[in-house]
């Protein structure tokens, strides 16, 4: 509330600002001299101030006409790129041969190992490549998926405010691209087919700071974000859906869409997946887990990791996907309590399954939870959740780390410079 408040009087102050700055620009004239003033000076004043107004006006206006169309510019001049190049160049560079990266270098973590690859700091060829040839399901690894939300105040059915959710969930890999609920679906394709790689897919996904925050989103937070330069969401140009032509949907979109959407940004108004430009923000906008579209899909089992930051075990996130799942998907996520004494019987060590109960515990010693989910079509799937916390059998470096640091395992991503103790501990 206080960075809504706050984000509110700076874009009042901002266009205070430009305000007086015109004014004084326009219509500052000195003042008359000392004396009696001459009969036509006002007239010449009023001359002279539609001058300076002309020459404040048409250079403006003539920087505004020509580069009202380079939307592209929005992106460029966020931190999308700059947060882009340290995912990819931390993460993504690990798939790239080029940089050395081999199975027996990755295993063998002596120093001359680790001396013999190529500086991360360095830009190599291949570090990042197209989100298309990203593959690694055909050989043997998982089928990728990548979750961000498609910013939405206005809602694409009815063109009302949408209150609540103020997005949308997508999910993309190099199989294609998912958007919304069954009844929902668009296809989706990139204007002059091509779209993000897949280093700027991360960074999308991981872009928590922006001016559109899906369900968290205020016009006070997205004015101060905008004029603070915190912008790490993208505006994405989509092709066409469900074989239909986009457009943008008002006037000034489609004459200068640069303009039309940094006013979006700042103002938190968001045209729905109707219009050609689609801004994209962090996946947990809408729902954090990732499991939204494993659900569409009635996965039979699924394994979540809720690694949210959670300090007060409050489990946010899992009560977001057992709402949506219910509204969206009518699936029912119903948790279950561990039976010991059957266990016991049949001789099964369930000690790490809980009840998230269990889990909040400080004397906890489960991790695990197990829930059914009961889907629309009267299929039955499973939902094996593992949360982060302090169990009694963890090495005693762990613990003395948890000591120092009581939100551990939970401490927030706005750290984003973990020392050495931080990061082995995770």
């Amino acid at each position: 509330r206080v960075a809504n408040v706050t984000g509110l009087i700076l874009g009042f102050l901002f266009l205070l600002f430009c305000a007086t700055f015109v004014q004084v620009v326009v219509f500052y004239g000195g003042g008359f001299t000392t004396g009696t003033p001459p009969v036509n000076e006002p007239e010449i004043w009023a001359t002279q101030s539609a001058a300076r107004l002309g020459l404040l006006a048409l250079p403006c206006l003539l920087y505004i006409i020509f580069t009202g169309g380079n939307l592209a510019s929005l992106n460029a001049s966020s931190w999308h790129n700059f947060y882009r190049a340290r995912l990819t160049r931390s993460y993504v560079s690990v798939g790239n041969a080029e940089r050395g990266f081999q199975p027996t270098a990755l295993a063998q973590t002596t120093p001359s190992a680790v001396d013999a690859l190529t500086r991360v700091s360095d830009i190599v060829a291949h570090d990042d490549i197209p989100l298309a040839e990203y593959r690694p399901h055909v050989h043997g690894g998982p089928l990728h998926l990548v979750n961000v939300c498609v910013n939405q105040t206005v809602d694409d059915r009815t063109g009302e405010f949408n209150r609540a959710r103020k997005g949308r969930n997508m999910t993309v890999s190099s199989a294609g691209c998912d958007l919304g609920s069954p009844a929902r679906s668009i296809v989706v394709e990139y204007r002059d087919g091509a779209g993000p790689t897949l280093g700027q897919w991360i960074a999308i996904s991981g872009a928590a700071a922006a001016p559109g925050m899906g369900s968290h989103t205020s016009k006070g937070m997205a004015s101060l974000l905008t004029l603070c330069g915190v912008r790490l969401g993208y505006w994405l140009d989509v092709a066409r859906t469900d074989g239909e032509r986009l457009k943008d949907s008002t006037p000034l979109g489609k004459v200068l869409p640069k303009y039309a959407h940094l006013l979006d940004e700042m103002l938190a108004t968001f045209p729905g997946s109707d219009d050609r430009h689609w801004y994209l923000s962090d996946g947990g906008h809408f729902e954090n887990t990732g499991v939204y579209a494993l659900l569409k899909r009635e996965v039979d089992v699924i394994v979540v990791a809720d690694c949210g930051a959670d300090p007060d075990y409050a489990f946010d996130d899992l009560n977001n996907l057992v709402r949506l799942a219910r509204i969206d998907f009518d699936a029912e996520i119903i948790f279950q309590q561990p039976d010991r004494k059957l266990a016991a019987t049949a001789n099964l060590d369930i000690a790490p399954f809980g009840t998230l109960a269990e889990i909040a515990a400080s004397d906890s010693s489960s991790f695990l939870v197990m829930a059914r989910v009961k889907y629309a079509s009267g299929k039955i799937g499973h939902l094996l959740i593992v949360k982060p916390t302090m169990i009694g059998t963890l090495p005693l470096d762990l613990m003395s780390y948890k000591s120092g640091n009581p939100a551990f395992p939970q401490q927030t991503t706005a750290d984003q410079f973990f020392d050495e103790a931080q990061w082995e501990s995770y």
